[in-house]
């Protein structure tokens, strides 16, 4: 499902990525878990786009779901919690940043560290961004771990589940976006 990506949507991003880069290099110097540089320009914001680009999904369906982002680099809790009638479930939204990328991406440090019940994949293009598809954790177990530049799960978007069995299950009710403590510039 393709949801517009809007001039506040790339504001919020780029202070979150901004805030984000700030508070790792103070507390992790030039590391993170996943061995990444955390100063490259942009590296969260594509994150933090293909969120915001979910939580539009989720008010366009009037489906509820909380996004509380943290600004801190780490991934020890969730930042989307989706809501059904008996269960809250937590998300992980994981951006493509680029049409020819194929794969939902997920380190496998993170994976083993923080299996999340379900991985939900945005690929961003020019002035859209596109939800394709979820998996759940056990459908990640078993795939094989590929090394790119970390060891990585990856699934082909074609093999997603289709995004519309997801939003079909959640209550409805309000999308919610938590950014109380993004400071901006």
């Amino acid at each position: 499902m393709q949801i517009q990506i809007t001039d506040h949507m790339k504001d919020i991003a780029t202070a979150a990525d901004s805030m984000v880069r700030r508070n790792v290099l103070k507390k992790h110097k030039n590391k993170t878990y996943t061995d990444l540089n955390p100063a490259a320009e942009g590296k969260y914001y594509y994150g933090y786009l293909g969120e915001l680009i979910f939580m539009e999904l989720m008010k366009l369906s009037n489906k509820h779901a909380e996004y509380r982002p943290k600004f801190d680099g780490t991934s020890d809790i969730g930042d989307v919690y989706l809501f059904t009638k008996d269960l809250v479930m937590v998300a992980d939204i994981k951006t493509a940043p680029k049409l020819t990328h194929q794969y939902l991406m997920i380190p496998k440090v993170q994976f083993n560290k923080h299996p999340y019940s379900k991985y939900i994949a945005v690929r961003l293009g020019d002035s859209a961004g596109e939800v394709l598809g979820y998996a759940g954790a056990d459908d990640l177990y078993l795939l094989e771990v590929r090394t790119l530049t970390i060891p990585t799960i990856g699934l082909m978007f074609t093999e997603l589940k289709p995004i519309q069995n997801l939003i079909d299950i959640l209550e409805d009710g309000p999308a919610v976006v938590d950014l109380h403590n993004l400071k901006r510039k």
